[in-house]
């Protein structure tokens, strides 16, 4: 951490400002004027005129802006190597890989514990498609027959030939007449 100078603002009250780490010691500055210490990038912080030390409030923003600024450079530093996209790009690969673990196992616990999962209810609705297709078939088989039921007997009564005995004797013996 820096060393801390003592500097008189513009607005003629007492502060104090970090120095970088890199100056030297108190005094072995080579010469840094007070413009340099309050005009180009240096932090001016405000003193209580009772004791000439930085308020609280100042010291944990001079702490914060100084972890904020380390924090960032570092972050930067690690984003511009390209093994941070390697990385990147082998963590997405892995959530992605767990993801689908996850949702196996999950359909699985509920194929154990007798549950309808999605995969079930999908089936059930195919197989409820091709079940109706089916009835409906079949309910239009028997419309048909009775239909040709209704016109054999509407033939047979109009004619008044033939018993409908003689007609079941013959289709029992595979002959029509």
């Amino acid at each position: 951490m820096g060393a801390l100078r003592q500097l008189s603002g513009p607005d003629g009250m007492a502060g104090i400002r970090a120095r970088p780490a890199h100056a030297g010691a108190p005094g072995m500055d080579g010469g840094a004027s007070d413009q340099d210490a309050t005009g180009s990038g240096g932090r001016f912080l405000r003193l209580r005129a009772d004791d000439r030390q930085p308020s609280p409030a100042d010291e944990t923003r001079r702490l914060y802006d100084e972890a904020e600024a380390r924090t960032a450079s570092a972050f930067e530093q690690l984003v511009a190597r390209d093994s941070f996209g390697e990385l990147l790009a082998k963590v997405t690969e892995n959530v992605v890989g767990l993801t689908k673990i996850t949702t196996d196992a999950f359909d699985l616990v509920l194929r154990n514990l007798r549950i309808a999962g999605r995969q079930d209810i999908i089936r059930l609705s195919r197989q409820l498609a091709r079940t109706e297709d089916k009835l409906e078939q079949v309910l239009q088989e028997v419309e048909r027959l009775q239909e040709e039921g209704s016109n054999g007997r509407r033939t047979s009564s109009s004619n008044g030939s033939g018993s409908s005995a003689s007609r079941r004797s013959t289709r029992r013996s595979g002959t029509r007449s």
